[in-house]
């Protein structure tokens, strides 16, 4: 990492035949204003022991609203590629999905707020990520739509428990309604799907 940057990985994508790891981090560099998410792409050395930086530090996925990057279908390609090897936390560990939706507008606060510490804000857009489905993540690089339904929160947020593991959340908007479906991963509670009037 170049100096005074502070990152948090949230995925890492390992294709051991090509000897190839990407990881996406949460990354802030020193004077930034935002957060960005970087993929970093490394080789392995042919015994496995260490890894060399081929290319570094490319913002790949929109935080905030802007103009989808070029390459991100390349990294949804190497996500679906078989043989690869995906290290992704997906889910946040709270009781229940109400709770997910309320840090989850915590998190996303905090990822432009310039009085908080580096590391924190660095480890809300690690929790951001991790709160969202791969399909709204890598598909639909819809981060910055969730956070336009969540931040600042909502006054009122109804959430309707559907079953164990599914949920539903629906926000009357100005221009209509918007409807996140939340469920039940390994790591905890994540939105999988966001749909809109």
């Amino acid at each position: 990492m170049p100096a005074g940057a502070v990152a948090e990985p949230v995925l890492e994508l390992s294709q051991p035949r090509q000897r190839s790891v990407v990881i996406v981090a949460a990354v802030l560099r020193a004077e930034a204003e935002h957060v960005e998410l970087e993929r970093w792409t490394f080789t392995q050395s042919p015994d496995g022991e260490s890894l060399v930086l081929v290319e570094g530090g490319q913002a790949l996925v929109r935080l905030r609203a802007g103009a989808r990057h070029p390459q991100l279908g390349d990294l949804r390609r190497d996500l679906a590629a078989p043989r690869v090897v995906l290290t992704r936390p997906v889910g946040l560990p709270v009781a229940e999905p109400a709770a997910l939706l309320e840090q989850l507008s915590k998190d996303l606060a905090a990822l432009d707020d310039a009085t908080l510490e580096p590391r924190v804000r660095v480890h809300a857009a690690a929790s951001v990520v991790r709160a969202l489905d791969d399909g709204l993540v890598f598909e639909r690089d819809a981060i910055w739509e969730v956070a336009e339904l969540l931040d600042p929160a909502p006054p009122q947020l109804g959430v309707e428990r559907l079953a164990d593991r599914r949920a539903r959340a629906t926000l009357t908007l100005a221009d209509g309604t918007a409807t996140l479906e939340l469920q039940r991963k390994s790591e905890g509670w994540a939105i999988s799907t966001l749909e809109r009037s």
